[in-house]
């Protein structure tokens, strides 16, 4: 299928466009060479001209490289699930929550990991609830000390 005109002039030949967008607003709506995701079941790197995909996120840094307005390095996106869907070099990311990974505070995302992890669960809906707590702190915790180097 080919790109309509309007989508053709909003993203420059050699990019992509990146939404991150949560109920509350749209995190992030930026051009650039690369995005890598965090699926469920591992990571994804979309590039221009990647075929179209729905896949399910996982809890993880969305890294966004070479953007086209001129930050440096690559800019980094916790989320914490939700769903990402491209097409015709658009990347939108919907989650429930996203931070800027420079935002963080390293010190108090490993509190809360701590915090998790000396924490007692009974029965299986508890354990599966702490083992996605968990999974999601670490993450956090990861996002944030990539983003201060």
């Amino acid at each position: 299928m080919a790109k309509s005109d309007s989508q053709a002039a909003a993203v420059p030949a050699g990019m992509i466009r990146c939404l991150v967008v949560t109920p509350e607003s749209t995190l992030l709506d930026t051009t650039a060479r690369m995005v890598s995701l965090p699926l469920f079941d591992g990571q994804a790197g979309i590039a221009p001209g990647h075929a179209p995909l729905i896949g399910r996120l996982g809890s993880g840094a969305v890294r966004i490289s070479g953007e086209a307005a001129g930050e440096g390095g690559a800019r980094r996106v916790f989320v914490d699930g939700g769903f990402v869907e491209v097409n015709h070099d658009v990347v939108t990311v919907i989650t429930q929550r996203a931070l800027p990974a420079e935002t963080i505070d390293v010190g108090q995302a490993r509190a809360e990991l701590e915090a998790i992890r000396s924490s007692r669960a009974a029965g299986d809906e508890a354990i599966n609830e702490k083992a996605h707590k968990q999974a999601s702190s670490r993450a956090l915790v990861r996002a944030a000390e990539q983003a201060r180097r």
